[in-house]
């Protein structure tokens, strides 16, 4: 056999493993895929069943709770945030407004342009649902693009001089879009973003969150437990009524939710 016919003989070889080896990359991804998704089925499918079982079941026996029609439910839940001194949030996707409250007043209002729900928020028992909604949500963790509180640090002027020209000095307003999520202890997250902003930084915001509750749900998996299925419910404002919910609200706010 000549050196010609050897050298084509060894890329026909090469040729044929690394096609082998891309179509086990590919099995391998799809296994995982379909495990994942199998996983992730399983997962909603406990966690809409533990819902039912909180707040679908009273505390002293195993029977159905009374149903509180929906509109009830988030009066109850107002009033309850009425109590506090402090902003609250309330979030009307049936009248598609969220509003911020005190003492019982609507302080600030701001039109839905749009939202979300999770599926299993809608599949839950009418009865557990009500439940749910009838005491405030309160967030106990948060992200977002944008800061809190945005600060402006100043040096003292030295005389009226100097404090005059100072006077005519405007602080720097970043332009930067508000998108940020509410981690709520009832385990439901809600993720507001800019009407206006689309494409890049929407797909950009997107995509950290669900990358972030991959690498959760990963971690939950390496330990061999089941990870937990977050319900979402996603909400579209003007980009001036993003920053004002998110830097009105305190860390620890409580959330009412009308679905």
């Amino acid at each position: 056999m000549d050196s010609n016919s050897t050298e084509g003989l060894t890329k026909a070889k090469k040729k044929s493993l690394l096609q082998k080896i891309f179509i086990g990359i590919i099995i391998l991804l799809f296994a995982f895929s379909l495990g994942y998704f199998t996983i992730s089925m399983i997962s909603a499918n406990y966690t809409l069943q533990s819902y039912n079982r909180t707040y679908g079941t009273s505390d002293d026996e195993a029977s159905p709770v009374s149903f509180v029609p929906y509109h009830i439910a988030f009066l109850e839940a107002r009033h309850t945030m009425s109590k506090v001194d402090s902003i609250s949030l309330s979030v009307n996707l049936n009248d598609t407004i969220a509003t911020l409250e005190m003492g019982g007043v609507v302080v600030f209002e701001a039109p839905l342009e749009g939202f979300r729900v999770s599926p299993l928020l809608r599949a839950l028992k009418p009865e557990a649902l009500s439940n749910l909604l009838r005491s405030p949500a309160r967030v106990v963790s948060y992200n977002a693009t944008i800061e809190k509180e945005p600060i402006t640090v100043k040096q003292a002027p030295r005389d009226t001089t100097e404090a005059a020209l100072d006077d005519d000095e405007l602080p720097v307003v970043t332009r930067q879009a508000a998108f940020f999520t509410l981690h709520l202890d009832s385990g439901i997250r809600i993720v507001v973003m800019p009407h206006e902003e689309g494409g890049f930084d929407r797909l950009v915001y997107i995509a950290r969150q669900n990358l972030y509750l991959f690498k959760q749900r990963l971690s939950v998996l390496f330990k061999g437990s089941l990870p937990e299925y977050v319900p979402i419910i996603m909400i579209e404002v003007s980009a001036d009524d993003a920053k004002t919910l998110f830097r009105a609200l305190p860390e620890h706010a409580q959330v009412a939710l009308k679905l």
